[in-house]
């Protein structure tokens, strides 16, 4: 019987977080899905923590995984386009050091299975826990589905644990690796051609680590903002009014330390020409006139 059932995907993260790393490969081992159909590629993206433990614990415990050392830090979007191309799943979600209750994985798999290839991804609550495993916060009360002009605004969708479509990755491009983070802009192109909706919101069975080395922990809000003004950027063409007013919503809330790093990415995009009236215009981002300035110049 196992035979039929679709193989998924883990792929782990390794960046100073190898202290709870074994903790999570045994929420996996617990799935009620046969272990034998999980692929569980692990990838210490040239952490300076020390994996000795990991390592004997996977030796001494049999467990079978794929075990990548990076020789230099290549980041999160390259190592899941590592990830992409190498695995033979047709699903796959991301799993560092959070936890996951033993149905996880069964549960979507037999969702997604009865679904239509148009969803690409599937998102649920969680509960965030600190490094004591308490919980300090939930991500909860969330959208039942994905909708393009929303996540422009506010990216609702809790990456970690997102059950994905292995070939819905594929084909709008896998990740942008001149971002420094994947999902916004992810969710963005799946979103021009999939639907990403929300699994069973009354049950949590996301366990999300939240501590002093994680990603989202140390991401500073102007590096938040530029990433989405990369975002932004790329999917212009779309529902094109509300891409300008939020790129500027979020080119006002830069410091003035980070906004020559947008007129950049602009520029390395076509968007504006290096110019007087193009520094003039990335500047009215700021300025009261710039509702003035857009009007006449809005239209890259």
């Amino acid at each position: 019987m196992n035979d039929y059932l679709p193989l998924v995907g883990i792929v782990t993260l390794i960046y100073n977080n190898e202290k709870f790393i074994v903790e999570s490969i045994k929420s996996i081992i617990n799935q009620t899905y046969p272990i034998s159909k999980i692929e569980h590629i692990i990838i210490n993206d040239f952490s300076p923590g020390d994996d000795n433990e990991i390592k004997t614990w996977i030796k001494n415990n049999n467990y079978k995984c794929k075990y990548i050392e990076h020789k230099k830090n290549l980041g999160i979007c390259r190592s899941l386009n590592e990830f992409i191309l190498v695995t033979k799943s047709k699903y796959f979600f991301g799993l560092a050091d959070d936890l996951i209750s033993p149905s996880y994985i069964f549960e979507r798999v037999k969702f997604m299975e009865q679904s239509n290839s148009d969803i690409a991804a599937i998102y649920s609550p969680a509960i965030c826990i600190n490094n004591n495993n308490l919980e300090v916060n939930r991500i909860d009360n969330l959208p039942k589905e994905a909708i393009f002009k929303r996540i422009i605004t506010t990216n609702y969708i809790n990456a970690v644990g997102c059950f994905r479509r292995v070939n819905s990755i594929k084909e709008v491009g896998l990740y942008d690796e001149r971002l420094y983070y994947e999902d916004y802009d992810m969710w963005l192109r799946l979103l021009v051609k999939f639907k990403i909706i929300l699994f069973k919101p009354d049950k949590i069975d996301i366990f999300r680590r939240v501590h002093e080395s994680s990603t989202s922990f140390n991401l500073k809000n102007d590096l938040q903002l530029i990433v989405k003004l990369k975002a932004l950027v790329k999917h212009r063409k779309f529902n094109h009014n509300i891409i300008i007013e939020n790129m500027h919503i979020f080119a006002r809330k830069l410091s003035i330390s980070s906004r020559m790093q947008g007129i950049k990415w602009l520029f390395l995009c076509n968007i504006i020409k290096p110019s007087k009236m193009s520094f003039i215009y990335f500047f009215s981002c700021f300025l009261p006139l710039r509702k003035l300035i857009l009007k006449k110049w809005g239209n890259f």
